[in-house]
């Protein structure tokens, strides 16, 4: 342990520098400094010792020069003192062979009792000189060790105070390593002075180098005021950005959009916040049936999106549209404000039970028995009703309301329905549900419970490969049993597009004008078998057949050039297992060789009542025939009827 200054010092043992006594690491070497407690070091005698160097004023026992740092000539009596420091501040990996050196360094002081009462005298004078000591100034200009000793003390000074980046302990400038942690600390800290890099000698006064601490220190802290304020600002930017654009988003026009687009998807959680229904519970759960009914009417959904400022306006003067609270305590929310409905009950059996779902809704207590019951949100409802007939056998029939039918009509009425088909198979469905299939083209469905908006539909494969699907809904009262033989329902499918009878009808006349002519190759087998039932025994054919030779050969004798065809379908009826009948108008328009002197004649004929077949199909295009002419053509038009 060393003094400088009057205040007590530990001395590093690698680099023997001074450090202050609550140093744990050395502030120049960044060594451990180990002490024991309990064996404090003798102080040290005090008297002048100059450095051959500098011839610098030190006291007695310093190894260094306090002004150069060069190492001091030692005398026996310091190296004595020299061999007690290192015995105080030896390490503590061997205490007993320290306890051992202790006791005989104290066996040598009994021997030799001059040499101790020596060594009180010089402590006493010592303890007389520490005033003069702490008033020694090194030189004009120069700090006194008093200022220099209290900047190391106080751990606020501002030229000599840093901090450890690691563990924030106080340091003095000139310290290179943490007291406290050990940390390197050349690479944190720069001396605010900038030229002595130790900060003990420097020439500049405390003021000047508060000053210089100051100035740092605004620095530093001006730095982090700019990033505090262009953090703010980015904060304020962001918020009034983000503000902005929810004021757009969060329009009524958006808003209403958003519904529209939330009930096309089911999202029954977002359609339930933007909808009111006066004396209705609205839930996610009971906002399903006005999901599906406004589903069924995608035009109508379609235009909500569209929806201009003046229909909103126009809504919001009835009511359909009114704001209920705010979005986030800043936005407007806009609901729809909608109508409650009711359902009418009519039951025709006494004893009938009555369904909503799962929940038992009524009980008929008598036949033909009616009740109002509601309210409910506006939607697609499905009324079940069940009945146990004489048999004990559980009867159970149907009926879908809505807001335009709000009646729920529950007839347990058996029924049995008859029908035809132009198909030879067929898959038969009611209500959507696959029951079986026909063949032959003819068959019964039943019997079946009678409920409101009962379907069947069948299905079957066109002789073009293609699928067709017919779907008819049974009325109240059809097909009641008991009341003679109804006539059967008719499902014929193979239905062709009017556009492709019309292209047939071209292509056909397009053949006739190319075979009119004489120096056109002529098949009438070919062609009769193209577009003719049983070919050229096909009696319509028969008449085509001698009107092509009438004109081939006048064509031969250059007294015919060609004839044109001009055609358009008028009406086409299926009648069953690819037959259809049509009716159709032709104009022919016949032209001649410039020697015989005549103008273009046109005739006009109206064909009715034609019957055609589909025969199959033939790179997915159906293969039709002529079954026969019809009323074989009616002439209504003619430019020159003198030429018969």
């Amino acid at each position: 342990m060393s003094r400088l200054g009057g205040k007590r010092m530990k001395v590093c043992q690698i680099c023997h520098s001074h450090n202050r006594d609550e140093a744990k690491f050395c502030e120049h070497c960044g060594s451990v400094i180990k002490i024991k407690e309990a064996h404090r070091k003798v102080e040290r005698q005090t008297a002048d010792h100059f450095c051959m160097n500098c011839g610098e004023k030190n006291e007695q026992g310093a190894r260094f020069c306090l002004n150069c740092g060069q190492e001091l000539l030692v005398s026996q009596e310091d190296q004595m003192e020299k061999d007690q420091e290192d015995l105080t501040y030896e390490g503590t990996k061997d205490q007993e062979e320290d306890l051992d050196q202790e006791e005989d360094l104290m066996d040598e002081g009994t021997k030799d009792q001059e040499d101790l009462d020596q060594e009180e005298d010089l402590i006493d004078e010592r303890t007389k000189e520490d005033g003069q000591i702490e008033k020694f100034t090194h030189q004009e200009g120069k700090r006194s060790f008093e200022s220099k000793d209290d900047e190391l003390e106080s751990p606020v000074s501002p030229r000599l105070a840093q901090f450890c980046p690691e563990c924030g302990n106080s340091n003095s400038a000139e310290s290179l390593f943490c007291e406290n942690c050990g940390a390197d600390l050349r690479e944190s800290f720069e001396d605010p002075v900038g030229e002595d890099p130790d900060g003990l000698y420097g020439e500049s006064s405390v003021e000047e180098d508060w000053e210089n601490y100051s100035r740092q220190e605004q620095k530093k802290l001006s730095g982090k005021n700019k990033v505090l304020l262009g953090l703010v600002l980015v904060l304020i930017l962001a918020f009034f950005g983000i503000k902005s654009y929810a004021a757009r988003y969060f329009t009524i026009e958006n808003q209403i959009k958003d519904f529209a687009i939330a009930i096309e998807k089911g999202d029954n959680k977002k359609v339930s916040q933007h909808l009111v229904v006066e004396k209705c519970e609205v839930t996610p759960e009971t906002v399903k049936p006005f999901i599906k009914y406004m589903k069924e009417n995608k035009k109508g959904i379609q235009e909500l999106k569209k929806w201009s400022k003046k229909d909103i306006e126009s809504f919001q003067k009835q009511g359909i549209i009114k704001q209920s609270g705010k979005i986030y305590g800043l936005y407007p929310k806009y609901v729809f404000n909608l109508p409650s409905m009711s359902i009418d009950l009519s039951v025709a059996n006494k004893g009938a039970d009555v369904y909503l779902g799962d929940k038992k809704i009524a009980h008929a207590n008598r036949d033909n028995y009616t009740k109002t019951i509601g309210p409910y949100i506006m939607g697609k409802y499905k009324i079940i009703g069940k009945y146990k007939d004489k048999k004990g056998k559980i009867i159970t029939t149907r009926s879908d309301v809505s807001p335009e039918n709000p009646m729920a009509d529950i007839d347990f009425q058996q029924i049995v329905i008859p029908f035809e088909t132009d198909l030879d198979l067929v898959d038969v469905y009611v209500d959507g549900k696959k029951i079986g299939q026909v063949k032959g083209g003819r068959g019964e469905i039943g019997p079946l419970t009678y409920h409101k908006g009962l379907t069947i539909k069948v299905t079957g494969k066109l002789a073009d490969g293609k699928t067709a699907s017919k779907t008819y809904e049974v009325q109240a009262g059809e097909f009641k049993q008991g009341e003679g033989s109804p006539a059967p329902l008719q499902f014929n499918l193979e239905e062709l597009d009017k556009e492709v009878l019309e292209n047939f009808v071209k292509d056909y006349y397009q053949k006739i004008s190319e075979v009119t002519q004489s120096k056109t190759k002529y098949d009438q087998a070919s062609f009769a078998d193209e577009f003719f039932i049983d070919g050229q025994n096909n009696e319509a054919f028969k008449g085509l057949n001698k009107y092509i030779q009438w004109c081939r050969d006048r064509s031969s004798k250059n007294t015919f050039s060609h004839v044109r065809f001009d055609s358009v379908v008028d009406e086409v009826n299926p009648l069953g297992k690819g037959v259809y009948q049509m009716s159709y108008q032709v104009r022919y328009n016949t032209s001649y060789p410039p020697a015989t002197h005549k103008d273009e004649r046109k005739e006009g004929f109206y064909y009715e009542d034609v019957k055609i077949k589909v025969t199959g199909s033939k790179d997915g295009k159906p293969i039709i025939k002529f079954i026969d002419n019809g009323n074989g053509g009616k002439k209504n038009e003619d430019n020159h009827p003198e030429l018969g």
